[in-house]
């Protein structure tokens, strides 16, 4: 009998053949086996199971051999996610959580603040992690998870357009008195009809291009404050009114990330598939107040579960640059490098993609994005209200900004406060 690296051999002889034999036992296996074997589950709502998931789990049962890891993904809508969630029915140590409920179920006491685990911690606040992701995964110091994946809303150029009309692209630094300023630059006559035939950029007139960066930021569960009753605010209702009013945005039933060659910026998504397309990134909603509104998952660590400690060690191999490495995204049968910014670390190089093709340009939006996300995580029937029942009022002259912000206000206390 002889021991080697965790491994127990030994000889034994066939009792039929008479023929020796080398078996060999797995020590560490058998220690799992002896200690107890210890349950981590991890719950994916409306979003699937990653290859760079699957990977962490790999690495971490490396280390961890006497953890046995299970998952569970379930197609469910926002308020029967938030029921299962609260009442503890789903029995989940890790979550993968939308974007759209985050917010709400850290309000509601639903995750652990992540803050607490010091490797966790150090990592999130660490000099390698892009700048704003901590921020972005946290209100009020409370670190309700860490990003899974993030979709930051920028916009993409029609370059073609862009050098027809002869203008420069605008600096990250522009706000929506400058969208203002480069859509009356916009608004040309290109075909020599006598009728101006180019756009900006399109939108259905009571959904303002402003207000989902606007919702971000001014509207928080967790905090339950909310701000429509200032000057930011009316100011942009007043902007974005004078703006249809001129004819300066192209009024669309489509949403804005439709191309149409008549216009000038679509919205898109950061990430590597920008390539060596021109992109801008949204204006500021006024100086120094950059908003990227930003649609993804965090993987958090259920108030409920029962091995915290364990779940946080997990979370910390997730972390690591090792399994960062290797992120991906699924549509349906295909793989897409990084097709949202999933992006956690500066060095780009690290990633599993040809970084060559990005140029310096939307390396350095990616880079700058990532500082501003805010997850947009807001009550979506808020929105609905606004743009369906106020706007129209405010659009037609019939209210005010100040009435409008004022309608809004008492309708977003009302609706944080349920």
């Amino acid at each position: 009998m002889e021991t080697h690296e965790d491994r127990l051999y030994f000889a034994a002889e066939d009792s039929d053949e008479g023929k020796r034999e080398l078996y060999y036992l797995d020590l560490s296996k058998a220690q799992a086996l002896a200690s107890g074997n210890k349950n981590l589950s991890i719950v994916s709502i409306q979003n699937g199971v990653s290859d760079e998931l699957k990977y962490a789990e790999k690495v971490f049962l490396n280390d961890n051999p006497d953890v046995q890891v299970s998952y569970k993904v379930l197609d469910l809508t926002y308020p029967d996610a938030k029921v299962k969630i609260l009442s503890g029915d789903l029995d989940m140590d890790i979550a993968v959580i939308n974007t759209s409920l985050i917010y709400d179920l850290a309000a509601s006491g639903a995750l652990v603040d992540l803050s607490h685990f010091d490797d966790i911690n150090s990592i999130m606040t660490g000099e390698d992690i892009l700048d704003g992701l901590y921020e972005y995964s946290s209100v009020d110091g409370f670190l309700f998870g860490v990003p899974f994946s993030y979709w930051a809303d920028v916009l993409k150029v029609n370059t073609y357009l862009r050098e027809k009309l002869n203008l420069n692209l605008p600096d990250a630094n522009w706000t929506w008195q400058d969208f203002y300023d480069y859509a009356k630059q916009a608004r040309k006559d290109l075909d020599g009809n006598g009728s101006k035939d180019s756009y900006i950029m399109g939108a259905r007139k009571n959904s303002p291009l402003f207000l989902e960066a606007y919702l971000c930021k001014f509207v928080n569960q967790v905090t339950g404050k909310v701000d429509f009753n200032n000057d930011i605010f009316i100011n942009l209702l007043n902007l974005w009114k004078k703006m249809c009013d001129e004819d300066l945005i192209k009024t669309i039933s489509d949403p804005p990330y439709i191309k149409d060659d008549t216009v000038l910026f679509t919205l898109d998504t950061a990430g590597y598939h920008m390539g060596n397309d021109e992109y801008v990134c949204i204006p500021a909603l006024s100086n120094n107040l950059k908003v990227y509104p930003c649609q993804g998952s965090f993987l958090c660590i259920s108030s409920l579960s029962k091995n915290p400690n364990l779940a946080a060690k997990f979370i910390v191999t997730y972390l690591s640059k090792k399994v960062q490495a290797t992120h991906t995204y699924k549509i349906g049968e295909l793989f897409v490098k990084s097709l949202p910014m999933n992006y956690l670390y500066k060095d780009l190089s690290i990633y599993d993609i040809d970084i060559d093709s990005l140029n310096e340009k939307n390396k350095e939006i990616i880079i700058n994005v990532a500082k501003y996300v805010t997850p947009k995580s807001y009550p979506f029937n808020l929105k609905t209200y606004i743009t369906q029942e106020v706007m129209p009022q405010f659009m037609s002259g019939k209210i005010t900004a100040p009435e409008a912000a004022a309608l809004i206000q008492k309708k977003a206390e009302m609706m944080i406060k349920e």
